[in-house]
């Protein structure tokens, strides 16, 4: 099976240190995907320090040379991946960024474009500040030729314009009846690819974690474990969960751990 570790909200304040102190005997082993905010902007979230909640000043991450530094030299060490997440992660009274925000297809762009300017790569993936996307937010990012790590709901989106709309959406749905289970592989579209993730947190069950990862591997999936390194700092349970969750999966040897953008290739 194929194990990947993404982590949310990578950002101008972001503190090279507590990655390294999460990390450091991790990502020897699997590398961690890093979905970072290009132009971070106030917003209630732990990921920034309180002072800057309330604050429409905007924070690019080029502007932390220590951090741009540090994140560099662990992609050159294949130790991580960067994925682009969101434009500011700006929440608005109708919903998130990608959910509520105007003028998404530029800020994508502009979004894409400034992290493969700084960081010298090329970014192919693409996760919605809050796992949530409106038609426009989605179109944005396919529209950008950028993969999503998540599975959208259909529905919500209707029949896209795409020649491989019905395939997908039938794997989907046959998992859903035969397995009660979320479609464990790549979703492949014409113009894009999709996976889906589970997430460990607070409120995260942890048994039922480890009853989807013992499913996943046994179908020779992909388990994709998302998490926010500020609330592995912060949160005790959230930090016993992951470095138990981490623990447990040592004893399997047909792991094959890669970053998001080895897995979109």
């Amino acid at each position: 099976m194929k194990f990947l570790i993404r982590d949310d909200d990578v950002n101008y304040f972001t503190k090279p240190e507590d990655l390294e102190l999460i990390y450091r005997n991790i990502w020897q082993k699997c590398p961690i995907s890093f979905s970072i905010v290009p132009f971070q902007t106030g917003v209630i979230s732990n990921a920034i320090p309180e002072e800057y909640w309330q604050s429409d000043k905007i924070f690019p991450i080029g502007e932390n040379q220590k951090l741009v530094n540090f994140l560099d030299q662990k992609n050159r060490e294949g130790k991580i991946a960067i994925l682009l997440h969101g434009f500011s992660h700006k929440d608005y009274p109708e919903g998130p960024e990608f959910v509520a925000g105007k003028d998404l297809e530029r800020k994508v762009k502009e979004g894409k474009e400034y992290l493969e300017k700084i960081f010298n790569l090329k970014i192919i993936a693409f996760v919605p500040p809050h796992n949530s996307f409106s038609k426009e937010g989605f179109e944005a990012t396919i529209n950008n030729h950028l993969n999503i790590v998540g599975i959208p709901h259909f529905r919500r989106f209707g029949r896209l314009k795409n020649k491989n709309y019905w395939i997908p959406f039938l794997k989907k749905l046959c998992y859903k009846i035969f397995y009660q289970s979320s479609y464990p592989y790549v979703l492949n579209f014409a113009n894009h690819k999709e996976v889906g993730f589970y997430t460990v947190s607070p409120s995260a069950d942890y048994d039922k974690l480890i009853k989807v990862f013992n499913f996943i591997r046994k179908k020779n999936g992909v388990f994709i474990l998302s998490t926010h390194y500020w609330e592995i700092k912060k949160d005790e349970k959230t930090r016993e969960k992951f470095y138990n969750f981490w623990k447990y999966i040592q004893k399997f040897p047909d792991i094959n751990f890669l970053s998001i953008n080895e897995l979109f290739k």
